[in-house]
């Protein structure tokens, strides 16, 4: 009899571990560290989750991209606005990449300011993602990519893609009307 106890709760053991391992390895799981690592203040662990040089690039070529119906005239407009977003594209990263530091780490805007060339993120909401529940959110995932929206907010997706080491980063954010 004690036998058979030891064989139901190892067994029990090993369905509750590989059911964790399954759940760290899911876009739930990362977004989950991510909101934790917000309502820590932590932007170190928070950019494990962000890869912000591909959210920059993927804003860049959403303002760079092309109208099939337009004229000459726009299309060299256009072109002039893709040279000044590639000079512009390392600045933007980094002072990004810095305000959202910043933001994460709860850091006063006042004090932080940096002058001309900052980008300054002052609406970025942090405690909606704080507050968020996961089940107001939509993840589709197909294989190694994965589509999120919070469920009353359609238009504003993201894009995450499973990394190497196993984890989960938000890779692109997608504006649709």
């Amino acid at each position: 009899m004690r036998r058979k106890g030891i064989l139901i709760a190892g067994i029990i053991a090993l369905v509750a571990l590989s059911g964790f391992w399954y759940l760290r390895g899911t876009p739930h799981y990362s977004l989950f560290k991510l909101s934790q690592a917000v309502r820590n203040h932590n932007p170190d662990e928070a950019f494990k989750y962000i890869d912000i040089d591909s959210v920059v690039a993927g804003f860049a070529r959403t303002l760079m991209g092309s109208n099939p119906g337009e004229t000459e005239e726009e299309a060299a407009r256009r072109s002039s606005l893709r040279r000044m977003i590639a000079e512009a594209l390392p600045g933007m990263r980094g002072s990004i990449r810095s305000s959202l530091r910043d933001a994460i780490a709860g850091k006063d805007r006042d004090k932080g300011r940096k002058g001309l060339g900052s980008i300054e993120i002052n609406n970025l909401n942090l405690r909606k993602i704080r507050e968020t529940p996961f089940w107001n959110l939509e993840v589709k995932r197909n294989g190694s990519t994965a589509m999120v929206h919070l469920k009353d907010n359609p238009g504003l997706k993201a894009k995450m893609v499973k990394t190497t080491s196993g984890h989960w980063q938000i890779t692109e954010v997608v504006l649709s009307p």
